[in-house]
């Protein structure tokens, strides 16, 4: 009898131990962005006879305490690839350097931190 009241009774305490909040998650957040620049090292078709590619970059992470330089993918930041025309029409070439941002939150509830590569020309200025 024991498991069974055991088996009913931890589902309904675990919602109730849940505290409630008056945050709603999501919505209505700012962020402070970081711009380091991203390098072009490498381009290549997602997969075998593809119309998508995906673009390797050297990012620096600059003002970035302890951090260094890294590789990274475009579809690893922003979880696309990128359609050859889209490439084409940016004259995106090995060797050219864009944006890599961070982005960390300051106010809201949403992800805490986002990281991308913006396919914007890098200009430290």
């Amino acid at each position: 009898m024991k498991p069974i009241l055991l088996q009913f009774s931890l589902p309904i305490l675990f919602v109730f131990s849940c505290g409630v909040s008056n945050q709603v998650d999501g919505g209505g957040c700012s962020y402070k962005e970081t711009i380091s620049p991203a390098r072009v090292i490498s381009m290549a078709p997602a997969y075998k006879d593809s119309t998508y590619f995906n673009i390797w970059f050297e990012i620096d992470k600059e003002g970035i305490a302890g951090a260094g330089k890294d590789t990274i993918s475009f579809y690893h930041t922003n979880n696309s690839h990128i359609e050859y025309s889209r490439v084409k029409a940016l004259g995106l070439k090995t060797g050219e350097v864009y944006k890599y941002v961070i982005m960390d939150i300051t106010k809201g509830h949403c992800n805490p931190r986002v990281d991308m590569i913006r396919l914007e020309k890098y200009d430290k200025g």
